[in-house]
């Protein structure tokens, strides 16, 4: 099992190269539409992920559900040859409860509930030629054992295949205090569960004939954790807030399996995922025909790294606008933010020893996403709100074994329904 491993993972280095991508898509339908700038507005359940203080400004209960749709699409290139793939998905996004407690001054309020904030989903499939260059006085074996592709020669990927679902959920307990006019703090505590599954295919051959014919890999990785969210919100009066959120690092452990078709047993492994600080700074303005909201965010340097992206800050900004049409009983929001390429946040760890990508470097472009959404009042105490999202970047892959990058362009469509019910 440890050989067709070795082999497997060295003929398709470019298929396994990248850790599992992942997508920050928040919480809530409401901050999706202003394009995730709800730092200092956080006014409803989302308030656990956004800004926990937010709930103490909530003046009502809260029962909140929501669901999604999500499409994923993408280009991938390997030398000259591009090819396309799209993926789609329907998943239940986020439920809780938002509680006000009556005070004599101020405000307090908690809320109780799971979400989703976080996606694995990746997608690519592509064919071309690339030239095996590990070293000179080693060749790669087939299954068979006998050494057959050399330094310098070519391998044909016939079509080359790679899937990858799941997500991140938080079990979410949070509260906020108004401790002065105006002024709240909070916090979120939340305990992290998910699952991702991985599927790789391949069908390569080279100069002589086949070499591995159809060979599928299934990867199944469990994850728990812990997060904390830290807020403060100043509102000195209806028309100004100010708020800011603070992301303690995570700590996620998670156990693997990996099973190669065909074959009995498995190969399992287990260790750590170790995120950086996170923060956000946002402000907002209520004016009679609209509010206007914007965001900085900021991930710290990992403090084990010395180089690749982990070494650095990362940052991102956005601006968010949601109009009344009172006749209608109708809220619209449009948004939109960017953000520097910060698609693998988190420092692996095995046995507490920091795993480098030393045959691997991963590179992309900035994130762009696009939102628009609306609320629609159904009566006083409920509505249903609605978002999409359009956001694209792209991923730039090169192995030190083998000649030619992978370079994945990506494109992601994203409808989320929320049905809340306050009184």
């Amino acid at each position: 099992m440890f050989r067709i491993a070795l082999i497997l993972s060295l003929v398709v280095s470019l298929l396994f190269a990248e850790s599992p991508l992942l997508l920050v898509d928040g919480v809530g339908t409401k901050a999706q539409g202003m394009g995730n700038n709800y730092t200092a507005i956080a006014n409803d359940y989302s308030a656990v992920f956004w800004n926990p203080s937010g709930l103490a400004f909530v003046p009502v209960r809260e029962i909140h559900a929501g669901m999604n749709i999500v499409g994923m699409s993408t280009e991938t290139g390997l030398g000259s040859t591009d090819q396309n793939y799209r993926k789609s998905r329907f998943g239940f996004s986020s439920a809780g409860l938002v509680r006000s407690i009556p005070t004599t001054q101020g405000g307090f309020a908690f809320a109780l509930g799971y979400s989703a904030p976080y996606t694995f989903m990746d997608i690519s499939r592509y064919r071309g030629v690339d030239v095996y260059n590990y070293h000179p006085d080693t060749a790669l074996p087939n299954f068979s054992g006998t050494a057959e592709l050399l330094y310098g020669d070519s391998l044909w990927y016939d079509d080359a295949k790679y899937v990858s679902n799941g997500a991140l959920g938080l079990w979410s307990a949070a509260a906020g205090w108004q401790i002065a006019k105006g002024f709240g703090i909070g916090v979120t505590a939340s305990y992290i569960s998910g699952r991702q599954m991985n599927h790789r295919s391949f069908y390569t051959h080279y100069k002589y004939g086949d070499f591995d014919r159809v060979s599928d890999i299934a990867t199944e990785t469990r994850y728990s954790g812990f997060d904390l969210r830290l807020g403060v919100m100043y509102q000195p009066n209806s028309f100004l807030s100010a708020g800011a959120r603070f992301e303690i690092p995570q700590v996620i452990r998670y156990k693997t399996v990996q099973r190669f078709a065909g074959y009995d047993g498995a190969e399992r492994s287990k260790g750590t995922l170790r995120s950086s600080m996170g923060s956000a700074l946002g402000f907002a303005v209520t004016l009679p025909f609209a509010m206007v909201s914007t965001d900085v965010t900021a991930r710290s340097p990992n403090p084990d790294v010395d180089e690749g992206d982990l070494a650095y800050w990362k940052i991102g900004a956005g601006v968010g606008v949601e109009v009344p049409v009172t006749v209608l009983n109708l809220l619209l929001r449009a948004g939109y933010s960017w953000k520097e390429y910060d698609l693998y946040p988190y420092a692996d760890y095995v046995d507490d020893m920091r795993q480098p990508d030393v045959n691997v470097d991963v590179s992309g472009s900035d994130l762009h996403r696009f939102n628009l959404g609306a609320t629609f009042v159904l009566s006083k105490s409920i509505t249903l709100d609605f978002a999409y999202t359009n956001m694209f970047f792209n991923t730039h892959t090169v192995d030190v074994n083998w000649l030619n990058a992978l370079d994945k362009n990506y494109s992601v469509n994203r409808f989320d329904c929320v049905f809340s019910v306050r009184y």
